[in-house]
């Protein structure tokens, strides 16, 4: 999508489908072409609460708020809750992402690495700063490399 310039403008959980193994986006009812170095100018909010970005809130976002929900989707999968109901131990006042908080849903005993790995990544996407942000490129290198290394973890534990 953002190849193309276009804003999903609402990821989370409930828009990401499941076939034959690959991750699909669905719900495109919000997207929207974006020009580059041109910021939305939005009154209203668009999208689901608990994913947005804290520059939507403000009305004045780009591409890099799609990387931000992606985060909080992150969040969701790694504590196997929906982000409204980790908000007020995920979130900052500043409504960025506290990264103590999503952590301490994580144990080192029992999570393997690559899911730390997953919570940073997190942070990264959640950072308040949205040119802070990784592109779709650095997140999808960066969700390869967990995946490898997930992978490998789960081929030792389980032969």
């Amino acid at each position: 999508l953002h190849s193309e310039r276009i804003m999903h403008r609402d990821l989370k959980a409930d828009n990401f489908l499941l076939e034959g193994g690959q991750v699909k986006i669905a719900d495109f009812g919000l997207s929207r072409g974006h020009k580059r170095g041109e910021a939305v100018r939005q009154q209203d909010q668009v999208g689901t609460f608990s994913h947005h970005a804290p520059e939507v809130l403000k009305g004045d976002y780009d591409l890099s708020a799609d990387i931000f929900s992606f985060g909080i989707v992150i969040c969701e999968a790694l504590t196997a809750r929906e982000a409204q109901d980790i908000i007020d131990e995920t979130r900052t006042p500043s409504f960025g992402l506290h990264e103590a908080g999503l952590k301490s849903y994580l144990d080192a005993t029992k999570h393997p690495a690559s899911c730390f790995e997953l919570a940073d990544l997190a942070v990264a996407c959640c950072d308040l700063e949205p040119q802070s942000r990784p592109t779709v490129t650095d997140l999808l290198s960066r969700l390869e490399s967990i995946l490898a290394d997930l992978t490998t973890y789960i081929n030792t534990y389980t032969a």
